[in-house]
């Protein structure tokens, strides 16, 4: 696969996972070769949920907490030593007369979106306790370098699997997807074969990190060869992820979530 795949799948699945070892500030210096005929960077807006948080609302998995008017703060590490921010909101969707879940990812790096500059929408829907994943688009700037991604995923994949899995030690579970990626100026590339994303449950951890210390459980992710590492909290979700390659997320701050015992 070229090695663009890998670069353009690093900032793609950083709500899932860092699942390359390339390094983003290497490729932005890379880029910056051809800056004047670039996409000039404009520092975006800080996203924010559609609606206020829902009192009482209940999500379909309390691990993966998918709740109207909940924002999660992080803060991003890359083994280059680059920070960024990442925001999480939730708000509702309705589709073709179906009740849906629309995920929206903001990651902005320190400097205002110089080097980073990414927007990420994923759309979910409840099976029971499951969370079946049924679109993922993501627009990506980096360093003057514009390029959006279109992930098509099999039919009824499940993202986030039935709570009672979690609690199993070596629990595994998958999901697939093709990738489509559009850089400026070039025609579509969609990857011939599948990316297969394989899980296993590692069993229960404490973990710290900004917002506070966790009872968590830890998910290993595997895509091809590469390694990274969820920590799920019931009630609020991610609060930590790292890599093998190094790419750390840990939480900062929460709103429209709480813990659950």
């Amino acid at each position: 696969m070229p090695n663009r795949f890998a670069l353009a799948l690093l900032f793609t699945l950083v709500m899932i996972a860092a699942v390359t070892a390339c390094n983003p500030t290497k490729t932005a210096n890379k880029n910056n070769a051809n800056a004047n005929t670039g996409v000039a960077v404009k520092p975006p807006e800080a996203i924010a949920p559609e609606t206020s948080p829902e009192p009482g609302f209940q999500s379909c998995n309390a691990y993966f907490p998918l709740v109207p008017g909940s924002r999660l703060r992080y803060l991003l590490t890359y083994s280059s030593g680059l920070l960024a921010d990442g925001t999480v909101v939730v708000d509702r969707l309705e589709q073709d007369g179906k009740k849906l879940l629309k995920e929206r990812t903001q990651i902005v790096d320190r400097s205002g979106g110089l080097q980073i500059n990414q927007d990420t929408e994923r759309h979910f829907a409840c099976d029971g306790d499951r969370v079946q994943v049924l679109t993922e688009k993501v627009k990506t700037l980096v360093t003057n370098s514009e390029s959006t991604t279109d992930m098509k995923y099999r039919d009824n994949s499940i993202f986030f699997p039935e709570t009672s899995g979690l609690s199993k030690k070596g629990f595994t579970w998958t999901y697939a997807f093709h990738p489509t990626f559009v850089y400026q100026g070039q025609e579509p590339t969609t990857s011939a074969e599948p990316f297969i994303v394989q899980l296993e449950v590692q069993g229960e951890t404490d973990v710290t990190v900004p917002a506070g210390t966790f009872k968590a459980i830890k998910i290993q992710r595997k895509v091809r060869q590469n390694l990274s590492w969820d920590y799920m909290v019931k009630g609020i979700g991610l609060v930590k992820r790292e890599a093998q390659e190094g790419m750390r997320w840990e939480l900062r701050e929460y709103s429209g979530v709480s813990q659950m015992n």
